[in-house]
């Protein structure tokens, strides 16, 4: 729509040095945010842009605290919202965001408000919703696994799952992996109610699951647990990817008796809740 706006005034003016045209690009962006009402979406276009129902984003958006103004070319909060879950969920170029109609922003202004507004989310949203299990917690997911694939101990599940992104213009080869894109490897471990207990998203994709396992903090606050306390069973499933560890259950490597194959058959189905969560994290 944008374009569209662009190429109509383009053609009834004499004028099209650049100046003039984008102070009027700046006119049309304006304009076009004064009348944009992203709720007015269909539901289900409103969830493929975003990746939240409405009632969901306007939770994140009433918690959500972003510099105020009061300037004319000041963004609302809900532009800056919109913006930054456009750009999240759909991993596309900010000018593509930036020329739609629902979040008609500037290339430059988009940056800075997705900057913002990421920033914003980690420090007010990932303390509240991404933590570790009280120990009520984990005595519950305990006995969920036991009674469903009678493994005891079992607190969650670790994997690790590839975010892409654009070739990186520094250290590109630690980002290429092993699928033939760039990505972040991303480790994601969750309970039985795919609430994601702790991600580490510091590594590339080059990197293994287990050299990212091991660099955590995840590794090491269960292994100061099992250390402080010889009775302390608590343990995540994990694939062949990771390392077998008191505090880390994997499959049998190389399996040939009847027994070893049954538990791998099970630990697998144990293991897709993990899966799961994160194919409802990615959209999949």
């Amino acid at each position: 729509m944008l374009r569209g706006y662009l190429t109509l005034f383009l053609s009834d003016s004499e004028e099209s040095d650049d100046g003039f045209v984008s102070q009027n690009l700046r006119n049309i962006r304006r304009n076009l945010r004064d009348h944009s009402d992203p709720f007015s979406l269909p539901d289900q276009n409103f969830i493929q842009r975003f990746r939240l129902n409405k009632i969901a984003f306007k939770y994140v958006l009433d918690n959500l605290h972003v510099k105020t103004g009061k300037r004319a070319t000041y963004i609302p909060p809900i532009l800056r919202l919109c913006s930054t879950l456009e750009i999240l969920g759909g991993g596309c170029y900010q000018w593509l965001v930036g020329n739609d109609f629902a979040c008609p922003l500037a290339q430059s202004t988009l940056s800075k408000a997705f900057d913002e507004c990421l920033n914003a989310l980690e420090d007010q949203f990932c303390a509240e919703w991404i933590k570790w299990p009280s120990e009520f917690e984990e005595d519950e997911t305990k006995l969920y696994f036991f009674d469903k694939y009678k493994i005891p101990g079992v607190i969650g599940c670790v994997d690790g799952t590839h975010i892409g992104l654009l070739r990186p213009t520094a250290n590109e080869e630690m980002f290429f992996n092993r699928k033939g894109f760039h990505s972040i490897n991303a480790m994601i471990i969750n309970d039985h109610k795919y609430r994601i207990m702790t991600v580490c998203a510091q590594y590339g994709g080059a990197s293994h699951d287990s050299f990212v396992w091991n660099s955590s903090l995840a590794k090491s606050r269960l292994e100061l647990k099992f250390n402080q306390s010889t009775r302390n069973n608590s343990k995540l499933l994990g694939d062949s990817g990771y390392p077998l560890e008191p505090w880390l259950l994997t499959p049998y490597r190389r399996s040939k008796r009847q027994d070893e194959l049954n538990f791998n058959r099970i630990h697998a189905q144990a293991r897709s809740v993990n899966e799961r969560c994160i194919g409802i994290l990615k959209g999949i």
